[in-house]
């Protein structure tokens, strides 16, 4: 029995948040199996990598790197460079916005926001290009010959390659025989558009309409992405025949890229952390539905009641942030007692995970919510939103807070600081990339099997 793994957003971008992780740690946890490993069918298992380029599947024979190995020892782009495509990117935005103000509509919006391998405005401004492209987009570590199919095989979307119009394809190996199990890690941009950009918003509605129709089961990273997804086909184009059967499956805890990176450590970040003041590191990429202006009044309060505590806040600049970040630049106490850190590899990211005294992740709303486990896992308290997924979560360590009032996230840091910011006694136990892998491949395998 072969599983084909479609990893193409991974593969290709280089980039390391919540989603690109748990991809990355889930093929390095599957592949290394045993060759024997048996099914009913008494057929070995075969794992498999593929990504989506020029219409077809490919396969994939390397490991997808960590992103501070795969960038040791090259040079960034030049920053004349860097600029022009910022200005050029905002400029293109800022055109999208201006003509769905002008001409409102679905139809409309959907164009102009479609994604570059659909019929767009995006494409539209793309064909100039090709006359001056330059051989083939496949990496060279790709082969060229796509993956053909059989009766049998199992295709899993791992990567939520939204911008990707892979559906033909994905019609083509049903038609040779294969099943499709569509992973979802939630429906943010579905259910909060306004926290999305708008392009991300009309991709992701167009995958997911095309997962309703082509998909032979769904796994999800949490129950209540679950029960999200199953009240969204409800509400969907009508009813999946046969219907779709849906698992969820838990996610690993371990950072895979400890020493695979050849920077040097932050060291102002490690004197930060070695400092008596307790440091609380909320670690995310900055965005508003991370709700980090909720965290941030939080420890105005809590320096406003003499507490001495350093905020560190860990992460890219995302979208939609200028307002925080405004705030953030202007803030009196920025550089004294709230910092930033935009870019940690995951040596120094272990290092505030075992020396800090609390992690703060405040978010509106999540899949599943990484960096808590992650912290947990390493003695790391965790003062975390009270949401359902974070209920669901419930490991030890963990200290819910009201998203009403920041007095609420106040109160707690007040009295853990009080307490000497005691750090865990014990660390949560939680399940390994490998047992989270097992779930994911238990899971498949359920909504495929009659």
């Amino acid at each position: 029995m072969r599983y084909f793994f479609e990893c193409t957003q991974t593969y290709t971008s280089g980039e390391n948040t919540g989603i690109q992780r748990v991809v990355r740690n889930v093929l390095r946890s599957i592949a290394p199996a045993p060759a024997s490993a048996r099914v009913q069918d008494a057929a070995p298992v075969q794992f498999n990598k593929i990504v989506f380029e020029a219409g077809s599947f490919l396969p994939v024979a390397s490991e997808i790197s960590h992103p501070s190995r795969a960038k040791a020892g090259t040079s960034s782009a030049p920053p004349a460079r860097s600029l022009l495509k910022a200005t050029l990117r905002g400029s293109f935005h800022a055109s999208r916005s201006a003509l769905v103000f002008v001409f409102p509509g679905e139809r409309f919006f959907d164009f102009v926001y479609a994604s570059s391998s659909r019929w767009g405005l995006s494409k539209l401004c793309m064909l100039p290009l090709k006359f001056f492209s330059k051989g083939p987009k496949v990496p060279p570590e790709i082969p060229a010959s796509s993956v053909t199919f059989t009766p049998g095989d199992v295709v899993v979307l791992l990567d939520p390659s939204f911008h990707l119009d892979f559906w033909p394809a994905i019609q083509k190996a049903r038609r040779e025989g294969a099943k499709i199990v569509v992973v979802i890690y939630d429906l943010i941009p579905e259910r909060y558009p306004q926290f999305c950009q708008p392009g991300m918003v009309a991709a992701f509605r167009f995958w997911l309409k095309n997962v309703q129709t082509h998909a032979d089961g769904i796994v999800t990273i949490s129950h209540g992405v679950a029960l999200d997804v199953a009240k969204k086909f409800e509400q969907g184009n009508g009813p999946h025949d046969p219907p779709l059967r849906m698992k969820s499956f838990r996610l690993g805890c371990e950072l895979d890229g400890l020493s695979a990176s050849s920077d040097s450590s932050d060291s102002a970040l490690r004197t930060l952390l070695s400092s008596p003041v307790p440091a609380y590191a909320y670690v995310s990429t900055i965005e508003p539905r991370k709700n980090h202006a909720y965290a941030l009044s939080a420890f105005e309060l809590l320096w406003e009641q003499c507490v001495d505590a350093h905020f560190i806040i860990i992460g890219k600049i995302g979208w939609k942030s200028d307002r925080f970040m405004r705030r953030l630049a202007n803030h009196p106490e920025f550089g004294k007692r709230v910092f930033l850190f935009q870019n940690v590899d995951d040596n120094d990211l272990a290092h505030v995970y075992q020396n800090a005294r609390g992690l703060i992740f405040t978010s509106l709303i999540e899949g599943f919510g990484l960096p808590v486990v992650e912290a947990v896992t390493q003695g790391l308290p965790a003062f975390v939103s009270d949401i359902p997924v974070f209920r669901e979560i419930d490991a030890d360590g963990i200290q819910y807070v009201d998203l009403s009032a920041p007095e609420s996230l106040a109160a707690a840091l007040q009295e853990h600081a009080a307490a000497g910011a005691p750090r865990m006694a014990n660390p949560a136990e939680w399940l390994s990339w490998r047992e989270s892998s097992a779930e994911l491949m238990a899971a498949v395998n359920s909504t495929i099997t009659a």
